[in-house]
């Protein structure tokens, strides 16, 4: 029976984390200087520091991810931070493809988790060694590396606000998304 209530409880915060998601969270898709630039993303929820616990619940949940604190003008903030690709594919993925976010960030989701599945398959890939520099590197191809940036722009787009915006896009399985099938309550 205690199993049942622990995958219940686990249950109900995948619910709770994908809608606390839809208020708080960030997909990102960026850049990241070194001596070429290289496609990066991350999962961001940040909070202010009085709400670490809540942010440490979340990672634990997850069992990704890293929790920094930064003072901006007004309060000191806590972020969790999930970044490396392999945890952003099996992890962060397919915990909102089960437990779908219902407001305007599912669009976000969906431009991001394509750019996520295109730097696993670069990631895939026989790793290129470089005899200058340091270390080794994947290597992107010109259109990955156009792909990247073309997703990374309709990121930056679709987040502009637009009083009158259109539909969100059909989910996993969903025809459409009008309320019926975005909403599933209980009778």
């Amino acid at each position: 029976m205690a199993d049942n209530n622990h995958s219940t409880d686990r249950d109900d915060f995948g619910h709770w984390l994908s809608g606390f998601t839809d208020g708080e969270g960030c997909f990102s898709l960026y850049w990241r200087q070194t001596r070429t630039q290289l496609p990066r993303a991350a999962f961001v929820l940040e909070l202010r520091s009085d709400d670490t616990p809540i942010l440490q619940s979340i990672r634990d949940y997850l069992g990704a991810g890293q929790i920094y604190t930064r003072q901006r003008k007004a309060a000191a903030m806590a972020i969790l931070i999930t970044n490396k690709i392999p945890i952003l594919q099996n992890v962060i993925i397919p915990h909102f493809d089960r437990y779908p976010l219902r407001a305007k960030k599912s669009r976000d989701f969906l431009i991001w988790r394509e750019a996520v599945l295109l730097l696993a398959d670069v990631k895939r890939r026989p790793i290129v060694h470089y005899t200058f520099g340091h270390g080794t590197k994947p290597r992107y191809t010109p259109d990955e590396l156009r792909r990247f940036q073309k997703l990374s722009q309709q990121l930056r787009a679709v987040r502009r606000y637009n009083s009158s915006s259109e539909p969100l896009p059909p989910r996993n399985g969903h025809k459409s998304t009008d309320d019926q099938q975005l909403f599933h309550f209980d009778q």
